[in-house]
């Protein structure tokens, strides 16, 4: 199990001072610009594309390391944020705990993402999971993680040049009849990790909807112009 230590390195590896990333996640002003509106949560150098997941660029482990860090902030800022509203104290910390425990889970996989040593397969799925996070596409977003868990790629609608040969080479994430969540408990707590980061932006979603209505509307409307 993580230390104290290494926990606290999960929050502070990156070059990147934390404290940037903290202030263009806090919940979380639109951009003024309608036709251009920067995304609600994430920094405009976490946005991920759909053609990510067929290149692959040199970035992207740190990009989905970077995602990963900007909801735990967004999550802890909204446990501070709301502690006068809990009915006991009891409340916050078990928030807190399951916060905690989320980080202490997700350690071992932002390591392996700082260290570029996360397997092809693995990046496209978290990139897709994270792609449907920053669309506000929960469903999508849970389908995705189910694929992740039982050991199939989840690949984003949208993906067309990707010859059937190559999603048939990479359809199985290890090349063996073995789900991920099986492999080893370590794997199996930080993907049930990326499941609680799903399911806290859903209902963070549920909660600032308004304040999202724009960017949400500017998708809708790329996506019928295509």
């Amino acid at each position: 199990m993580a230390s104290t230590k290494d926990i606290s390195s999960l929050e502070t590896s990156n070059k990147r001072p934390l404290d940037e990333t903290e202030t263009q996640s806090q919940p979380l002003k639109l951009a003024k610009t309608a036709e251009n509106p920067h995304h609600p949560i994430f920094p405009d150098e976490q946005l991920i594309q759909v053609q990510e997941t067929e290149s692959l660029p040199s970035e992207t482990q740190m990009k989905i390391n970077k995602c990963i860090k900007t909801i735990l902030k967004v999550w802890e800022h909204s446990i501070e944020s709301s502690a006068a509203e809990l009915s006991t104290l009891a409340s916050k910390q078990d928030r807190l705990s399951l916060l905690t425990d989320t980080k202490i889970s997700l350690f071992r996989l932002c390591v392996q993402l700082r260290k570029s040593t996360v397997s092809t397969s693995i990046q496209i799925s978290l990139l897709t999971i994270f792609l449907h996070i920053q669309r506000f596409e929960f469903r999508e977003a849970t389908q995705s993680y189910m694929k992740l868990s039982i050991g199939n790629v989840a690949w984003p609608i949208g993906v067309v040049n990707v010859s059937i040969h190559s999603r048939s080479n990479q359809s199985r994430l290890h090349g063996k009849d073995e789900a991920n969540i099986m492999i080893s408990e370590e794997t199996r707590r930080w993907i049930t990790a990326i499941k609680r980061l799903i399911t806290f932006m859903e209902e963070n979603y549920k909660v600032n909807k308004v304040q999202y209505k724009d960017y949400v509307e500017l998708l809708k409307k790329q996506d019928n112009e295509k």
